[in-house]
């Protein structure tokens, strides 16, 4: 009998291990397969408007380094977009239309809870572009024509005579002198 009783000790033991380890094991079995579950992915809900608040359709690029993420993507007419599947992580958002000024922003997706970006659009600087070149000058070198000089004493002739004649008669009297 004794021998009945030694080797029954060790099943008891056992029985009382897996009654003990049963809840532990029915709590892990519960909660393993949503700590599996979690995605770790994130959103971002754009928002594109213009100074005076209207809808804009754009273009933007959603750029994360340390995901080694690079998305190019049309925002539509109504101005709403929706970036999803993105691992957690620092973006930057860049976001241009024709006739607005470029946007940029730094976001962060930390959660599965979208991150909301509202976009408004500044109007464009105005840009001015001269081009300056050397085929119409204002002067044509090829013209050339006579230079004449008066000396003090033609001027102090001039002068002399007090006639009402000015400074380019006495220039024209020179010209025809010669």
């Amino acid at each position: 009998m004794s021998n009945g009783s030694h080797e029954s000790l060790p099943w008891r033991a056992q029985l009382c291990l897996c009654r003990a380890a049963l809840p532990f094991l029915f709590v892990l079995a519960v909660f393993a397969n949503p700590a599996e579950a979690q995605r770790e992915r994130g959103e971002l809900q754009i928002e594109v408007r213009d100074p005076q608040g209207q809808s804009a359709a754009a273009m933007a690029e959603l750029v994360s380094e340390s995901n080694q993420v690079k998305k190019n993507f049309a925002i539509p007419v109504d101005g709403k977009y929706l970036a999803s599947e993105l691992a957690f992580g620092v973006y930057r958002l860049t976001v241009t239309a024709q006739g607005f000024a470029p946007w940029s922003g730094l976001l962060e997706v930390r959660s599965e809870v979208p991150v909301r970006v509202a976009v408004v659009l500044g109007v464009a600087p105005v840009n001015t572009k001269i081009e300056v070149t050397d085929a119409a000058t204002i002067l044509d070198p090829s013209e050339t024509g006579t230079i004449y000089s008066l000396g003090s004493d033609a001027l102090r002739e001039h002068t002399a005579g007090q006639d009402g004649r000015d400074l380019s008669d006495a220039v024209n009297d020179h010209r025809l002198a010669l």
